[in-house]
């Protein structure tokens, strides 16, 4: 593809840009990676920077198994606070060589553990940001919880937001509720989150405000259906356009594999519906969805997907036109998502 004048790979870097998706254990330098991989003793299957890059290539990975596999080689090895210091600001050092003027980190601060605690992870992370402040840039932190961890574990992570308030640390902490199919299942559980936040701030004697929206996942076809019921107990949506796209077809990802060739081939479909979002189907639940659920709690009740379809051009330029917030995808898609949301803002 001929480049328009004037616009190079050198001027897209060098142009200011804001990146809203960066995984902090999908960013280590190659040196870094088997560096401490060494200083930790974790064994990596290639020896040189080259080689190291080569493997952690995401186009290498033909299916999600296999792409998140490379994360758990980078969380082997950043099981110390010097370890998630050091990666944190070289991860500002680089995003300012490539023009980003604000970023936004994600990570996981449980996955360090027993290396360090959530409280050590985050400081460590909050560190290595700040080490970058030399820069021009301004940086922010998103935490992740995980749905499969016990109650203590989010609670560990509200203290945190706790502690991020107490130092003027602006932490914006979302809770999300998977798998609804029935208004009442987020309304016990909404109730349940409440009360230990509440306990939380309790037992942690904080009495200032501690804003944490509760929404929900969209991702089962029933809670499309019932958005305007599900609505009354959410501040927000999220479509996991991947199980959406499973539970309508009554496809498994499992074993699609198996016929979907097959499928295309003979033009049963015209595209993979995991890749690219399926309009007449899907996409149809989703705006119902997002009218629905809107039609109680207002045009500003945030929205968004949050699956391989957000890094598709198609499926975002549905996204736009349907009025959602925000895409989020896998980090390899950012750039393509980025690129596509701006072609669709701008028609």
């Amino acid at each position: 593809m001929s480049e328009p004048d004037g616009l190079t790979r050198e001027t897209l870097r060098r142009m200011p840009k804001a990146e809203l998706h960066t995984h902090l254990d999908g960013c280590l330098r190659p040196a870094t990676l088997l560096e401490l991989a060494s200083d930790a003793g974790v064994a990596l299957p290639a020896a040189t920077p080259d080689a190291v890059a080569d493997l952690m290539l995401v186009r290498h990975a033909q299916n999600l198994e296999e792409y998140l596999q490379r994360y758990v080689t980078t969380v082997a090895v950043l099981q110390s606070d010097a370890a998630l210091r050091r990666v944190a600001r070289e991860l500002v050092d680089d995003a300012v060589a490539d023009g980003i003027r604000y970023l936004e980190v994600r990570f996981c601060p449980a996955l360090h553990q027993p290396g360090t605690t959530i409280d050590g992870a985050l400081d460590a992370v909050l560190a290595g940001l700040r080490d970058g402040a030399d820069h021009r840039i301004a940086t922010g932190v998103i935490a992740c919880g995980l749905r499969t961890l016990p109650p203590a574990t989010s609670r560990a992570i509200a203290e945190a937001a706790i502690e991020c308030a107490r130092e003027g640390i602006e932490a914006r902490p979302e809770i999300m509720i998977p798998l609804v199919g029935v208004a009442k299942e987020l309304s016990l559980l909404r109730e349940k989150v409440e009360s230990t936040i509440s306990l939380t701030k309790e037992a942690q004697g904080y009495e200032g405000d501690l804003d944490i929206p509760i929404g929900t996942m969209i991702e089962i076809p029933r809670a499309a259906l019932t958005a305007d019921e599900v609505a009354e107990h959410a501040d927000f949506f999220s479509f996991g356009t991947n199980d959406l796209t499973q539970m309508t077809f009554g496809y498994s990802r499992d074993d699609v594999n198996g016929f979907l060739p097959d499928y295309l081939k003979q033009e049963i479909l015209e595209r993979d519906p995991f890749q690219s979002l399926d309009t007449g189907g899907v996409g149809q639940l989703v705006a119902m969805a997002v009218a629905k659920g809107r039609s109680v709690k207002g045009g500003g009740m945030k929205m968004g997907i949050c699956g391989e379809h957000g890094g598709d051009p198609a499926s975002i330029d549905f996204c736009f036109k349907t009025g959602l917030s925000y895409v989020s995808c896998s980090p390899f898609r950012v750039p393509v998502a980025r690129l596509a949301t701006a072609q669709a803002a701008a028609r």
